[in-house]
């Protein structure tokens, strides 16, 4: 059972201030009227569920805008993403804590953002079969350090993230 949008993203920011932790997702189900059981349903993982969905959230954004916008560059792909979860920056840098206890699972989360990516891309230079398993790797380890990276540029400027991106991109054979 997928949560709604609207749901995933109040949890986020409840998250952000509470943690992504079991006992946040308790008292939120609670709150929201969600029993045991429905939480169970819609997030049978418990927080690893909502990660998933909120990152799914993410990457279905990205490659709407990209079929009707057309693709960027994949920096600005990126750097795009990065404005767009602004607002959300605390929820991630607190899932990011969380995340570090489950490695497996974030980076399987995040190969699905970095293939979601390489189909954002395909919409301006279609590729026969997508990508490879090498180019999903390795752009997901290298969007792992851009999101390191944004999470702890504070600046107004960015500049730190958009000099990180606009290198490892390169080093990927991108811009």
């Amino acid at each position: 059972m997928e949560s709604s949008p609207a749901l995933i993203i109040e949890f986020a920011h409840i998250a952000a201030t509470h943690g992504w932790k079991r006992s946040t997702l308790r008292s939120f189900c609670t709150a929201n009227g969600i029993s045991l059981a429905g939480m169970r349903a819609q997030w049978p993982m418990g927080i690893r569920s909502v990660a998933r969905q909120l990152n799914a959230q993410a990457d279905a954004v990205m490659v709407a805008r990209a079929r009707v916008l057309g693709s960027p560059t994949l920096s600005g792909l990126i750097l795009g993403r990065f404005a767009d979860n602004e607002p959300l920056k605390g929820a991630v840098g607190r899932l990011a804590q969380s995340d570090a206890m489950h490695p497996f699972d974030t980076l399987a989360r995040t190969a699905r953002t970095a293939r979601a990516m390489w189909q954002c891309l395909s919409v301006r230079n279609p590729r026969t079969g997508g990508p490879g398993w090498l180019r999903v790797w390795a752009l997901t380890i290298m969007y792992s350090v851009f999101v390191l990276v944004w999470l702890t540029d504070r600046s107004i400027s960015q500049k730190a993230v958009r000099t990180a991106v606009h290198f490892g991109v390169r080093l990927l054979g991108e811009r």
